[in-house]
């Protein structure tokens, strides 16, 4: 519960922002202090005694919103009891999950409130007086204090330097970006062999990746450095080494059954002889066993994916498995030589399943998601070294079910 509050005493419409949500408000609803809105920014309606908290955390969605919103309601009745009250409550444009229970401590009332926009879960906290002591229980309407659901009437999505989806009702949505991390043995293994193969003709001082999955472009970076011994102008000489690259893509946070990427490859090397290539992965399978099977990716294990993308679970809708399996590598980009060279590359997705597909697969326990996986490759004619860490600089796109398309 809120102590002390700034005010608003300007009378004049100003707003709070949580990435993509904005939440405007107007005196005599009044801020908090800012020491105390380090988990939530939060407002204050003395006179109904209500307290709004709209939490900073946003989490990336690993399922799709279905199978969220059906998690979230099971974790309410387990953590509150049977009986709590969960519905669905209408704030500006969007729908909002709901708990409203009593409060742990006094005889105030608590809502808890959730919505899912480009991928991201954003909550909501309320505190205030029980709605039969306000008489506005009868109203089956009135999921919500009324000084509160007019407050929220006015939220908004906006862009506030965020990629937002380009269509208000999208079949799929960019949740995250994985890399596989390399074992650091592996690693060790890679560089040992591929130092076997310089020899005594020089030595290598850098060897490894990096990643970069928060930011759009994301990518990844490979980077060889070293030394060779060269004989120029009848002088053994020591000359620097560098076979480095990076690998960057741009993703939209939504897309319908085309998703429009932009591939980028830069390589410092003398030899053109890099490419990019990309397949895709449509998954259909029980919530933990996909939560399992990225998180394995996610450590480099790629078997655990492979088996669920073979094996589509009983019950997936025939759209979600009629191409439950990777389709075939197709080369998108050729490198050039000490160039970065880019290409915009269109990715057909599977179609969106229906809205009562969405809620069939929720009901019985499943998600549907579609990974796109991007990596560098060594073409044949490859003459120089470390082929092996550069085809392991790759990267997954996951796209999870959006908003379904109506019945």
């Amino acid at each position: 519960m809120l102590v002390s509050t700034g005010a608003n005493a300007t009378g004049l419409q100003i707003g709070i922002q949580i990435k993509l949500l904005t939440l405007p408000y107007a005196n005599p609803w009044q801020r908090a202090m800012p020491e105390q809105e380090s988990d939530a920014l939060q407002l204050h309606l003395p006179q109904a005694d209500l307290q709004l908290a709209v939490l900073r955390h946003t989490p990336v969605l690993t399922t799709d919103a279905a199978t969220y919103y059906a998690r979230l309601s099971r974790n309410w009745r387990s953590l509150y009891g049977q009986e709590v009250q969960i519905g669905w409550f209408k704030a500006g444009a969007s729908q909002w999950l709901y708990c409203q229970r009593p409060a742990q401590a006094g005889d105030g009332e608590v809502w808890q409130l959730s919505s899912v926009y480009a991928g991201r879960a954003y909550s909501i906290m309320l505190f205030g007086p029980r709605l039969a002591v306000q008489g506005e229980q009868a109203n089956p309407e009135q999921a919500i204090p009324k000084q509160a659901a007019e407050l929220l009437a006015g939220l908004d999505w906006g862009d506030i330097g965020v990629a937002v989806p380009s269509t208000s009702n999208p079949g799929w949505i960019k949740t995250r970006i994985l890399f596989p991390q390399a074992n650091p043995d592996v690693l060790e293994a890679l560089v040992q062999d591929d130092q076997d193969r310089l020899g005594s003709e020089g030595l290598l001082t850098g060897y490894g990746l990096d990643f970069n999955p928060s930011s759009n472009p994301a990518g990844t970076r490979w980077f060889i450095e070293g030394y060779v011994w060269k004989t120029l102008n009848a002088r053994l000489e020591r000359v620097a080494l560098n076979a480095s690259g990076k690998l960057e893509f741009e993703v939209p946070a939504a897309a319908d059954e085309v998703a429009r990427l932009v591939v980028r490859l830069s390589q410092l090397d003398h030899e053109a002889d890099l490419g990019v290539r990309l397949r895709i992965w449509p998954l259909c399978a029980p919530v933990e066993q996909i939560d399992e099977a990225l998180q394995q990716l996610q450590q480099g294990a790629r078997l655990p994916l492979q088996r669920l993308a073979r094996a589509p679970a009983a019950g997936c809708p025939d759209v979600a498995t009629a191409a439950n399996s990777a389709t075939d590598w197709r080369t998108v980009l050729q490198g050039e030589s000490d160039k970065t060279v880019q290409a915009e590359v269109v990715v057909n997705l599977p179609p969106a399943l229906s809205t009562k597909q969405q809620a069939a697969l929720a009901k019985a326990g499943l998600s549907r998601l579609v990974l796109v996986e991007i990596a560098p490759y060594a073409r044949p004619d490859r003459t120089g070294f470390g082929e092996q860490l550069i085809e392991r600089a790759r990267g997954y796109l996951v796209f999870e079910a959006g908003g379904a398309p109506k019945d």
